[in-house]
């Protein structure tokens, strides 16, 4: 059986971009996964559009905060708490992904059981829904860039590597973690 993957949506006044993430989110073609909805307190349409999904088979919480939190990373907590998956995806609200995300992200895992995230290059994306760039400069500094290209690195070495020099992974929607392991 496939593992099931902990979708977690925190949203804060993005319904801007809500209705085309979730259409990403809920046509992925790995099917194994749930769904957690989180809304923190918006003020524009988000509740709305986020309530069209709460009878979605797939959705495992509909949260709409009364007040808001103050803290994005509060509300991905509150996720992982509710979170029944093997594994985690944040995906942010303000962002979309490419229907084979899931699946691609997953085989590392499954290839690879004892790494405790794996991530994608992502594209930026104006307000308008644009593509204007990729996070590949982001990392172009380094001599020895693996970033243009797909690898495996203990946590150790990427982060004596990477992650005390700058902050490599500048998208938690790219990220898929193994839920054990955080």
């Amino acid at each position: 059986m496939q593992p099931l993957i902990s979708v977690i949506l925190p949203n804060y006044n993005h319904s801007l971009f809500l209705e085309e993430r979730l259409v990403s989110i809920y046509n992925q073609t790995y099917k194994n996964f749930e769904v957690i909805l989180l809304d923190d307190c918006s003020s524009d349409h988000s509740r709305e559009i986020l309530s069209n999904y709460k009878a979605h088979p797939k959705t495992a919480h509909l949260i709409c905060n009364s007040k808001n939190s103050g803290s994005t990373f509060k509300q991905w907590d509150k996720g992982i708490n509710l979170a029944k998956g093997d594994f985690i995806w944040i995906a942010e609200s303000d962002d979309y992904c490419d229907k084979y995300f899931l699946e691609k992200l997953i085989k590392c895992h499954l290839e690879n059981p004892d790494i405790a995230l794996a991530f994608c290059q992502s594209y930026r994306i104006n307000s308008k829904g644009k593509k204007t760039g990729n996070w590949i400069t982001h990392t172009s500094e380094f001599k020895e860039n693996p970033f243009e290209n797909n690898f495996l690195m203990g946590g150790y070495e990427f982060i004596e590597k990477f992650l005390i020099y700058k902050n490599v992974i500048p998208n938690v929607s790219a990220v898929l973690f193994n839920g054990d392991k955080i």
